[in-house]
């Protein structure tokens, strides 16, 4: 059948349209695939993987996951009264006699510690509460009372430990006992606990007269105990130790009650007086350890 010429021109122009639709997609074809090539110099794009899924939808675990374990924090023990207790050396003593009102055993505190240079070793062995600085943050007395006794009595580490908890177990709680290990009386720690208002005169008038009594006292001693008496200048902070010390052996009676009346007691019995020269000798090292604990609190403690 002849073709028209209106035909010939429809297929011409549908076989236009057929091949600029076949370029347009191939252009587009090629545009994507040049986005995902790497171009020339230039690393690979990594492409994100979805995780793995189950059956179900939710996601496996991985092998990173890190188990629910608690590790333990290594704890120090508390430190308590037995840990600061020691024995004298009683080789080094001049006198190695029991000591009489003696009930325990003496122990260290915070400033026997930091001169021997312990005081990093127990606070690295033991758990010891470190409480403010007083000074620091405690404008008022009232407030440095409060925090001091808080702090005394958070461990035996520190001073008047032993006179807090005596004092908070009430009069007729269990003995209490000193840094020497001599027995503290809770009358006298309670007063202790309650100081006086500050008064200037009375003060001096007390200073005055325990001064002139106790230099008085002193010379006794002296002349009680040493034959002739002092044959030249002796101090009576070392030298009324030791011979108080040596009475309380000899009569059986604490240390902290030793008076004059004790020596002439100690003259009556017929004990023998003391050559002062050979008597004598400087205290050695355990010896200045004992008469710090021997002195210390020896107004505060029990008389028997």
């Amino acid at each position: 059948m002849p073709t028209t010429r209106a035909g010939t021109k429809s297929n011409a122009m549908e076989g236009k349209l057929t091949q600029s639709s076949a370029s347009s997609i191939n252009s587009k074809n090629s545009k994507r695939h040049s986005k995902d090539e790497p171009q020339a110099g230039q690393p690979a794009k990594k492409t994100k993987v979805a995780p793995k899924t189950s059956i179900s939808g939710r996601k496996k675990a991985t092998s990173k996951t890190k188990p629910d374990v608690q590790i333990a924090k290594e704890t120090k023990p508390h430190l308590t009264t037995p840990d600061l207790e020691f024995d004298y050396n009683r080789s080094q003593l001049r006198d190695p006699r029991a000591t009489p009102g003696r009930e325990a055993r003496p122990r260290y505190d915070e400033h026997d510690l930091e001169n021997m240079g312990l005081t990093d070793s127990y606070k690295a062995r033991f758990d010891i509460p470190e409480p403010l600085k007083l000074g620091e943050i405690l404008p008022f007395q009232s407030q440095w009372d409060a925090t001091f006794r808080k702090k005394s009595l958070s461990s035996p580490y520190y001073d008047c430990h032993h006179l807090y908890i005596c004092h908070k177990k009430g009069p007729n709680g269990s003995p209490t006992y000193d840094e020497g290990g001599f027995q503290v009386d809770w009358k006298k720690v309670d007063k202790w606990t309650k100081p006086r208002a500050y008064n200037k005169n009375r003060i001096v008038n007390e200073s005055r007269d325990y001064m002139d009594t106790e230099f008085e006292e002193r010379q006794k001693m002296f002349e009680i105990f040493f034959d002739g008496g002092p044959e030249f200048d002796m101090d009576f902070w070392d030298w009324g130790f030791y011979m108080k010390d040596q009475l309380s052996k000899d009569l059986g009676i604490p240390y902290h009650q030793i008076t004059s009346a004790s020596f002439r007691n100690w003259q009556e019995l017929g004990f023998e007086k003391q050559n002062a020269k050979t008597w004598w000798h400087e205290p050695n090292e355990e010896e200045k350890k004992r008469e710090s604990k021997m002195r210390r609190g020896g107004g505060l403690r029990k008389d028997l």
